[in-house]
């Protein structure tokens, strides 16, 4: 290759020529060097670099292809990340906005814009402080001074939107190196809806808490430590300063005779054997008085292996409710004492009929002595007694009535007892309605009238006796009159008859009748007491004794008689015939009411004292037995029975139930113990018999017994 002109020159000159080339190469190796190391993180004199061979290429054209290649490489990767960091910043959930040092918008992304309402090209001609209203700048102006300094601002504005709407946000401003200011907008409106309903949450929270007077504790189990809250220390009269917050303090200041239950109660849920802790227990204040508080509370959190580690709770002030129920306490034991007072029973039913207060005699009447009567109607109640089951059952429906019958209800009722008296009563119910007509509650009252109700059946069955007495003494009277003169004349005909006479056999059937007539009438005397009685102490197992043939004579042989005769019976005053006339009617009566059929008749004798309150011997004499000792007789049979209907009947003269008698055996009966100041006692049942009891008053004056055995 041939070299000419200038280039010939520089070729025959190589000193100048390599000596320009070093020092330009040197300038472009500096620069280039710089570059490299400061944006592609290499070094120009790497063995590896990509300037080696510029060195020794020993041409121009290398080194300006090799720029033009690098440029646009750099060029690319520019525009790559500056798209890519438009796209991120458009994504971005928060508004993005950059402004000079004078407040002026110069970039604003697309959420910037939704969340003001402004288009893109509305805001880069806006300052920032357009969009803040005069009150809040004035408040709080922008931070300029600490952005100067370098440093990150977070703070919470509210801006002002395009509508007029202030939107809360919140803004992480700084300034940039090259002194604008960027601004991370982020959209707070959900956040302060949702700290606005905690703050009225929280504000509810406490105002119910000093509402309800509550005091508060929360409990880290494991230290101790308790955070207790002003009203808890108020409660016991301490500021919050004097309680020391451990447990410590509150186990101190539990009342000694509380502690024991208390422990237990909390000991039980911290083991997690209840669901919750709750107790009433008294607490010491600061003036040495003690305070009643409701406390409860429940664990909250537990670690690892399960242990409990944080419990919750409140305190409630009951002390006043204490008080309340203290003197409920005391008026109902006033009300108990009162009410126990009266023989009269006395019960207090809700509106559903369960049983609320009841006195001790009711309880004693319906054998409820130590049962948990309260809150139980008269159903669940008649299966704690079986025997008054029926009783309460017909409480049900009277109850019912009373409902119904405003302002109040009565009537009798009769109770049985379990030894086969019964008991009459005079209930009064009366209903307690509200102004709605539901039932409030019901007020029951009874009044034993048992012995009233006897003694007004005595008082009948006696002017009805000594009527019929009086008719019955008269008529007989008269009638024995009369057949004294027929059986004296009918008597002396007789005598006067030769035995062959054919008038005889007439005048003999005369007689009879006429003495037949006679025991009628003797009978009726009997009835009314005005028989003739030659009373003389006698031995009532030896008068059976000696008459045993001429009872068992008088029985059907199917009907067997038997005695139990007790030892040692006192001498009585009476009339042996009366009294073996009295014995006869009985054992015939019950022998009548066996019939046909096997049965037995026992007559058994006995000694009782009678009591001044026991009335069940005068019901149907009418006369007041004395208080003291009784010889008793008695005869059983096991035999028909009778009802309760016919019971008030059968001394009644002339009233029988049989086909055969006259209906003067017993009523006879009844005479003759009147006539000897006796009671008469009757008790029977259908198809299993009939028991007359007899009273006969012992002779004090005298002392000799029998020994006389069955």
């Amino acid at each position: 290759m041939e070299v000419t002109g200038e280039k010939k020159q520089l070729v025959e000159r190589p000193f100048i020529f390599y000596s320009i080339m070093f020092l330009l190469g040197s300038f472009v190796l500096s620069v280039l060097s710089l570059w490299q190391k400061k944006i592609l993180g290499a070094s120009m004199f790497d063995p590896k670099g990509f300037l080696v061979p510029i060195l020794f290429g020993g041409g121009s054209g290398i080194l300006v292809g090799f720029w033009r290649r690098k440029l646009h490489e750099v060029y690319r990767e520019i525009e790559q990340s500056s798209s890519l960091y438009r796209t991120l910043v458009e994504q971005a959930s928060d508004g993005i906005f950059l402004a000079d040092m004078q407040g002026n918008y110069v970039e604003v992304n697309n959420n910037g814009c939704a969340m003001l309402g402004y288009t893109r090209a509305e805001l880069l001609h806006m300052n920032l402080r357009e969009l803040m209203t005069a009150e809040e700048m004035a408040a709080m102006p922008p931070p300029f001074a600490e952005l100067l300094a370098g440093k990150t601002c977070v703070f919470e504005r509210h801006l002002l939107c395009k509508d007029g709407s202030l939107r809360p946000v919140e803004v992480s401003a700084k300034q940039l190196p090259d002194g604008r200011l960027q601004a991370i907008v982020r959209d707070i409106t959900e956040r302060e809806k949702t700290l606005k309903s905690l703050q009225e949450s929280q504000e509810r929270l406490e105002l119910i808490v000093q509402g309800a007077n509550l005091g508060l504790w929360d409990w880290h189990i494991p230290s101790g430590e308790v955070i207790f809250n002003e009203r808890w220390a108020q409660m016991l009269g301490y500021s919050l300063a004097e309680i020391r917050p451990h447990v410590d303090t509150w186990h101190d200041l539990l009342h000694p005779d509380d502690r024991p239950m208390v422990m237990a109660v909390l000991t039980a849920h911290l083991q997690g054997k209840t669901a919750r802790y709750e107790t009433q227990h008294r607490l010491r204040t600061k003036t040495g008085d003690w305070q009643w508080v409701l406390d409860k509370g429940m664990v909250v959190s537990w670690d690892a292996t399960g242990a409990p580690v944080r419990m919750t709770g409140m305190h409630l002030d009951i002390d006043e409710s204490e008080q309340l129920k203290q003197e409920l306490r005391e008026h109902e034991e006033r009300l108990r004492s009162l009410i126990n007072a009266t023989p009269d029973i006395i019960c207090f039913k809700d509106g559903n009929g369960r049983w609320l207060i009841a006195n001790d005699a009711d309880l004693q009447l319906f054998q409820l002595d130590g049962v948990d009567y309260r809150g139980k109607t008269d159903a669940e109640l008649a299966e704690f007694s079986p025997f008054y089951r029926d009783a309460f059952l017909t409480c049900v429906d009277t109850d019912e009535v009373a409902w119904t019958s405003a302002p109040m209800s009565r009537g009798d009722e009769v109770i049985p007892k379990p030894d086969g008296s019964h008991k009459v009563y005079d209930v009064i119910k009366v209903p307690l309605l509200a102004e709605d007509g539901q039932r409030k509650g019901l007020v029951v009252l009874g009044r034993d009238i048992t012995e009233r109700k006897r003694a007004e059946q005595a008082l009948r069955q006696a002017q009805k006796t000594e009527s019929l007495g009086v008719l019955a003494g008269g008529v007989a009277h008269d009638f024995n009159n009369l057949l004294v003169a027929m059986l004296g004349q009918t008597s002396l005909a007789l005598a006067k008859l030769r035995p062959e006479s054919p008038a005889r056999a007439h005048v003999e059937k005369a007689v009879h009748a006429a003495e037949r007539a006679a025991d009628l009438t003797r009978q009726m005397l009997d009835y009314s007491g005005r028989g003739h009685f030659e009373k003389r102490l006698i031995d009532l197992n030896h008068l059976i004794t000696e008459n045993l043939h001429l009872f068992q004579a008088s029985l059907p042989k199917n009907v067997t008689w038997h005695a139990e005769l007790a030892e040692a019976l006192p001498p009585i005053q009476v009339d042996p015939g009366q009294m073996q006339q009295v014995i006869m009617n009985l054992i015939i009566n019950g022998a009548q009411a066996i019939g046909d059929v096997p049965g037995i008749v026992m007559v058994v004798t006995g000694l009782q004292t009678v009591e001044g309150a026991d009335v069940r011997y005068e019901h149907y004499t009418g006369q007041k037995l004395a208080p003291g000792q009784y010889v008793t007789l008695e005869v059983h049979d096991n035999g028909r029975g009778m009802d309760i209907e016919t019971l008030p009947k059968i001394f009644d003269p002339f009233f029988t139930t049989k086909e055969t008698g006259r209906g003067l055996g017993l009523a006879a009966v009844l005479g003759i113990v009147r006539g000897h100041h006796g009671g008469l006692y009757v008790y029977s049942e259908i198809n299993r018999g009939t028991t007359f009891k007899l009273l006969f008053p012992v002779d004090v004056g005298e002392t000799a017994v029998s020994h006389a055995t069955s």
